[in-house]
């Protein structure tokens, strides 16, 4: 289990883990933090669960349920069915750390289900205009996302108090179980077409959740 940002090709939804505004104050301000500048957020830095965690299982099962509905369409069906039993076998491991790393979001369609983050993302609200009092801030925040520490960037950023959103792919992982293996059993019999459905039904079922550091959900058992 760790914090990333990796960016999925599985024409879900396509964001940037560091903000064209971060970026440019990172690669073009010539003006290195203070370290006066850098021991006081350090300090005061406050300690509160600012990123989520992220399940690997989930990200490797959509990757594999994405390949396996590729495989049906060019009628590469032995291929097919390895990768949905694999994404099956991803599915369980997801399942095992579930509840360690579910995630409430208003947007999720089944509220019975355990919804775990599998990508997150670092983004200047719309509207927010970076000054020269949050110069050093913001190029600190862009070189820790650098670096894939959220954690750290959202902490200066939150003490700068910089505008951000955040963002987090979420998956239901009872459900996507549910029709992984059900996808993998109709390959067995042959019906390609039904388990192209319930491989899609899987991609369609992820959510995405918007959060604002202010208002930042609990991660894990308490969430649901």
């Amino acid at each position: 289990m760790k914090t990333h940002s990796k960016l999925v090709g599985l024409g879900l939804v396509s964001m940037l883990a560091l903000s064209p505004a971060l970026a440019a104050f990172a690669e073009d301000t010539a003006t290195t933090p203070t370290a006066e500048a850098t021991d006081s957020a350090t300090h005061s830095a406050t300690q509160e669960k600012l990123a989520f965690e992220t399940s690997e299982k989930a990200l490797d099962a959509l990757k594999n349920i994405h390949a396996a509905r590729l495989a049906l369409f060019e009628g590469d069906t032995d291929a097919a069915k390895t990768l949905a039993s694999t994404a099956v076998d991803d599915l369980t491991g997801a399942q095992s750390t579930a509840t360690d790393l579910q995630v409430a979001a208003d947007k999720t369609a089944d509220k019975d289900d355990i919804y775990v983050p599998f990508d997150t993302s670092v983004t200047l609200a719309e509207g927010f205009v970076p000054t020269e009092d949050n110069k050093d801030d913001m190029t600190k925040a862009g070189e820790h996302l650098a670096q894939g520490d959220q954690q750290k960037a959202l902490e200066v950023l939150k003490l700068a108090k910089v505008d951000v959103d955040y963002t987090a792919l979420l998956l239901p992982v009872n459900g996507s179980m549910k029709a992984a293996q059900e996808a993998s059993d109709q390959i067995d019999k042959g019906d390609f077409y039904q388990a192209n459905l319930s491989l899609k039904a899987i991609e369609d079922s992820v959510v995405v959740g918007s959060f604002s550091l202010s208002d930042m959900p609990t991660q894990g058992n308490s969430a649901s």
